[in-house]
């Protein structure tokens, strides 16, 4: 979910925190009239990740094992994402094995988008 870009040219160019949805209508807007001839515009949609913030936001709950499994339910993988899975997915859209690939929304969700 993209959060701030900045233009080829240096200016700075602002997104809000978007749905994965949104993003996919987003994407060809930047490839087609604004940077296609200079840049590949990719974006990873990633579902809830198991990180500090959300062990924090779960610590605040009345009941947090409860809570963490309705997270987990949301996902039919059954388990929220890790930092290194959306990591490994932001690697490979930075590698050349990813040369190929342009105006891509790489979802990486336990399936949720699906839902």
């Amino acid at each position: 979910m993209l959060k701030a870009g900045v233009g080829f040219d240096g200016s700075s160019v602002g997104f809000k925190k978007t749905h994965s949805s949104d993003m996919t209508l987003l994407i060809p807007d930047l490839t087609m009239g604004f940077i296609a001839p200079f840049l590949d515009v990719n974006c990873i949609s990633p579902g809830t990740v198991d990180t500090p913030w959300v062990e924090r936001l779960l610590a605040e709950k009345t009941d947090p094992e409860a809570a963490r499994q309705r997270l987990n339910d949301r996902h039919p993988l059954g388990r929220l994402g890790t930092a290194d899975e959306i990591a490994h997915a932001a690697l490979y859209l930075a590698s050349p094995e990813s040369a190929f690939a342009t105006r891509t929304n790489l979802v990486i969700d336990g399936g949720a988008n699906a839902l």
